[in-house]
């Protein structure tokens, strides 16, 4: 298009294009066959397409929506090779599938692996910063699963595909309280640990009247709670 083709006043081209409007049908029927090839080529794909995806699988299905929106568009362009590039897309993601079902180092490569974010009820704080994950994040996490302190908590590990998964402790030792600082009329109905302190930065706890944490070298400490 040439640029004394383009005036901020022609509305008919903003809204419908310079395609003719007998091809607002087509684009209708376009959809129509790119949602059926969308359809089967996640079904092909296999489940897990529809739950939490990993890195490989989320490259393919921004690769697939990628290769079939270009024809629903283009009135030049034909739906052949957009189902050709989606046949090959799906091809190459169940091999890759089936590679690092086989082989853990090539699934740990494309597909990530597991971090541990809570260990005994302590913040692991250089996996937060290995892995880029803010510590709010994951305080939202624990306070969504319904858990009011980091003393419950025995295990959290952040799966390969982002998803959390919480083990608690079958005996509950003091903690951080998750509940936000702000809050002080909640906070204030949890039970406090007598002689106990946590440290505010990663809640490890501390007896009363320790100046440096000795797992984070913070020197910030709140009361730790039990209940």
């Amino acid at each position: 298009m040439k640029a004394e083709d383009i005036k901020i006043d022609d509305f008919t081209r903003i809204f419908f294009g310079d395609a003719p409007p007998v091809f607002l049908i087509e684009v209708i029927i376009r959809f129509l066959i790119i949602f059926i090839i969308l359809v089967v080529a996640l079904r092909l794909s296999g489940k897990s397409q529809v739950l939490s995806r990993n890195r490989s699988e989320l490259a393919a299905l921004v690769s697939l929506a990628a290769a079939i929106g270009v024809p629903l568009q283009q009135p030049s362009r034909g739906l052949i090779p957009a189902l050709i590039v989606a046949i090959v897309i799906v091809g190459i993601q169940r091999l890759v599938s089936l590679w690092a079902f086989s082989n853990e180092k090539f699934s740990n490569v494309v597909n990530g692996k597991y971090s541990t974010l809570v260990e005994d009820g302590v913040l692991q704080l250089k996996a937060l910063r290995k892995i880029g994950l803010p510590k709010e994040r994951i305080v939202a996490a624990i306070r969504q699963s319904g858990t009011a302190h980091l003393g419950t908590i025995e295990r959290l590990y952040m799966e390969a595909d982002g998803t959390f998964t919480i083990i608690e402790n079958k005996q509950a030792k003091p903690g951080l309280s998750m509940i936000p600082i702000w809050d002080r009329e909640f906070r204030d109905q949890q039970k406090k640990a007598p002689n106990v302190q946590v440290c505010s930065q990663c809640g490890s706890p501390q007896p009363a009247g320790k100046q440096t944490c000795p797992v984070c070298s913070h020197n910030k400490w709140e009361e730790a709670i039990v209940s």
